[in-house]
């Protein structure tokens, strides 16, 4: 039996506040490529993604459109523009995707360190359950603030730091983000639309190495586990 189309939407659609001004963080060069190159060609060729949707920044879909001709990819992404705010850009995105791709992967495009083996990981954990996202155990104790003092100490196995990917099935996703357009609610998080809706989400163990690239520290850190990476 022939498997369900698979469309991953790269948001990429961020205007990098917290890097200097100058070049856009998902143009910064990473072992001499743009870091948002390294996200589309691991995308691009990896087996179970049929179409891949990049979402960039609102009026800058010629400029990118023009950068990513140029980088050697495996397939011709679809670019879109994103709009004001995360979820105008993943909405887009969705939009973007033929419709014939019934499963969605949702990524940062900053988080270029996304092996094969870990989109396979929650498209078949959502294949499953719906919906899936990978996620880590923080290893870092977390309490609760209140004003400015501690307010209580949380139960760290109980908790977990959410990355992406994250796959879905289509009409969930749209449900998910029809729900919180009529609510008026969005957020940074597609999975936590899921949850409003009171579906199950699986979580699949991430990797300590697809951070998301959002201060030159993060890049410093990027330069550091590229030395090691062999995607």
């Amino acid at each position: 039996m022939q498997r369900e189309r698979v469309a991953a939407i790269l948001v990429a659609a961020g205007r990098g506040s917290r890097f200097d001004a100058g070049v856009r963080k998902q143009y910064r060069l990473l072992s001499g490529k743009p870091i948002l190159y390294h996200t589309l060609a691991s995308f691009c060729s990896c087996p179970d993604v049929d179409c891949v949707v990049v979402v960039v920044p609102e009026g800058e879909r010629a400029d990118a459109m023009q950068r990513i001709s140029g980088w050697p990819l495996s397939c011709s992404p679809i670019v879109v523009e994103g709009g004001e705010e995360r979820h105008h850009s993943v909405m887009n995105g969705l939009e973007a995707a033929p419709l014939e791709c019934e499963w969605i992967i949702v990524h940062d495009g900053v988080r270029p360190f996304v092996a094969h083996a870990l989109i396979q990981r929650v498209l078949e954990a959502a294949r499953r359950e719906g919906s899936a996202v990978a996620a880590l155990t923080p290893s870092d104790t977390i309490k609760t603030r209140v004003d400015q003092r501690v307010g209580e100490t949380l139960e760290r196995s109980r908790l977990v730091a959410v990355q992406t990917p994250q796959a879905f099935r289509r009409s969930i996703l749209q449900q998910a983000y029809a729900a919180a357009a009529a609510e008026g609610r969005f957020s940074t998080d597609d999975a936590a639309l899921v949850e409003r809706l009171g579906l199950p989400v699986a979580l699949v163990q991430g990797d300590d190495r697809n951070i998301k690239i959002t201060t030159p520290i993060d890049l410093a850190i990027a330069d550091a586990i590229m030395e090691g990476w062999n995607q």
